[in-house]
């Protein structure tokens, strides 16, 4: 449910850890998927999970969203829970750890686009979404400065998109 007032300078690209940011190569990016602080926190519970000696251990990644109202948080999401045998390489976990989000984030999206959650969010696969999901898992995979790739535009720049072509959760 991004709103033009989230918009931000591309110049600021590897730096930023909320808003949106228009680039080139990818459309529309939502730096708070694209941080990948999700997939990085499922990486640390493989790690763990690796360590302990036992010869299976579980791992759970979860997509959700909140409404802070009345000085408390009510919130619905979804979650992959998943029995991993210890022993993977870093590939097999890497393509577990993405078959998890995939799959969560799919389920997540849905339960977004119920009309139930109309009044609230229209973000049920916008168009940013999934792909700024994608672009956080394999920042968190692959750490670096992504900007020079992606060509992130200036906001003047991504305002005339945004004016041009309209809201992105009306895609």
């Amino acid at each position: 449910m991004s709103t033009i007032r989230e918009i931000k300078d591309g110049a600021s690209f590897d730096v930023l850890d909320r808003g949106i940011v228009y680039t080139e190569v990818l459309g529309w990016i939502e730096m708070g998927h694209a941080r990948g602080n999700d997939v990085a926190a499922l990486r640390r519970q493989f790690a763990e999970g690796g360590r302990s000696g036992k010869p299976s251990y579980s791992v759970m990644y979860r997509q959700d969203m909140g409404v802070f109202k009345f000085k408390s948080r009510f919130g619905i999401g979804k979650f992959s829970h998943w029995e991993i045998k210890r022993g993977r390489s870093t590939d097999k976990i890497n393509r577990i750890m993405l078959a998890m989000m995939m799959n969560t984030a799919s389920r997540f999206e849905g339960l977004q686009s119920l009309r139930s959650f109309s009044w609230y969010t229209d973000s049920g696969f916008s168009g940013e979404d999934l792909v700024s999901d994608l672009f956080g898992f394999y920042r968190a995979i692959t750490p670096g400065r992504y900007g020079y790739r992606l060509k992130p535009v200036s906001y003047d720049s991504a305002v005339r998109h945004w004016d041009y072509y309209g809201a992105i959760g009306s895609h």
